[in-house]
């Protein structure tokens, strides 16, 4: 994902969340800029350990819990939320696939059955929240959250920055883009943030307006492995044990809630078009303002939602399919 806007009053990387995040903000810039925004940057991923200093949770015993923080429970309240959508492709419990794929460091895949025993311990329905607990029914189960702290991440630091005075700003954490504010750049004000091109990823295919929201790209091109000609990346079917493969090689999710965005592009990309946009139409019943760009197998465009987003291509000769 790109974005398109000059002469920030304040622009800056940081290493962040396992991450770079680049933060860029237009008003209310002072010398102590660099380390509030480290701060908050900070305390988000502080707020994502949930236990021993990690972002993730295994349960040693059956009926395992651990005290979390009200925001954590928030956060896998949507997340399960988003489980029961999918019927289950998008699940928090991935962890132990997760962990059994290891796509960073694996040079070929995992024994079969390995997976199916991986596989049997992915259930969201083994788990139990309250305000004050999570517990896992299962022993050996486990849940990931990182795959949506980016997005918890984005609303936070764009609430804290407020807070702090600061009225409009635009972040990139890790290809998660929240925007807040007024873009001084332009005078409507938007922000005009580009679709990375999934198969050639130097490069951006669409772009959309947005203002006062998040914008989020799943896609298997960034983490992945080759081996026997064949690409395995790291977004995991909970029904297959594998990969995904559901015929769209990016999903792109626009919602002011940066949680919702970040597990529904999950979520697409690993059920496919068909039921995303049955989601999508669920979900903007609450959030009306969401929308759906999905980059297809076939090199087509299916989109939900975007009459407002000024939806733009750019050298692409493929067809496009328009759902509200």
């Amino acid at each position: 994902m790109s974005t398109s806007c000059t002469k920030p009053t304040f622009t800056k990387d940081y290493w962040v969340m396992d991450t770079y995040c680049t933060v860029t903000l237009y008003e209310g810039v002072s010398k102590e800029t660099t380390k509030i925004v480290s701060d908050i940057l900070n305390d988000c991923e502080e707020r994502l350990l949930i236990k021993d200093d990690s972002k993730s949770f295994f349960a040693e015993t059956d009926n395992c819990s651990i005290p979390i923080q009200n925001d954590i429970y928030e956060m896998l309240e949507l997340c399960l939320k988003v489980s029961d959508l999918s019927d289950g492709k998008f699940d928090i419990t991935i962890a132990p696939l997760s962990v059994l794929w290891d796509i960073q460091n694996r040079k070929m895949p995992p024994e079969k059955t390995d997976i199916y025993e991986a596989k049997k311990l992915v259930d969201h329905n083994n788990i139990i929240l309250t305000e004050n607990s999570l517990t896992l029914l299962k022993e050996d189960t486990g849940i990931d959250i990182g795959a949506v702290g980016k997005g918890y991440a984005g609303d936070r630091t764009a609430e804290l920055l407020k807070e702090k005075g600061f009225n409009s700003g635009l972040l990139n954490l890790g290809g998660n883009i929240t925007v807040f504010g007024e873009n001084p750049n332009r005078d409507d004000g938007y922000f005009i943030i580009g679709i990375k091109d999934p198969v050639n990823t130097s490069s951006v295919y669409a772009s959309l307006k947005i203002q006062n929201t998040n914008m989020v790209t799943a896609g298997g091109y960034e983490r992945y492995f080759e081996f026997e000609d064949q690409i395995y990346h790291h977004i995991i079917d909970p029904e297959t044990g594998y990969p995904a493969n559901s015929g769209i090689k990016s999903s792109t999710i626009v919602c002011e809630n940066g949680i919702i965005a970040d597990a529904l592009a999950t979520a697409i990309y690993v059920t496919g078009a068909e039921k995303g946009i049955e989601m999508l139409t669920v979900l903007k019943n609450e959030y009306p303002n969401i929308a759906a760009v999905l980059y297809t197998d076939d090199g087509n465009i299916i989109t939900f939602n975007i009459a407002n987003y000024e939806f733009t291509t750019y050298n692409f000769n493929g067809e496009i399919s328009y759902y509200e």
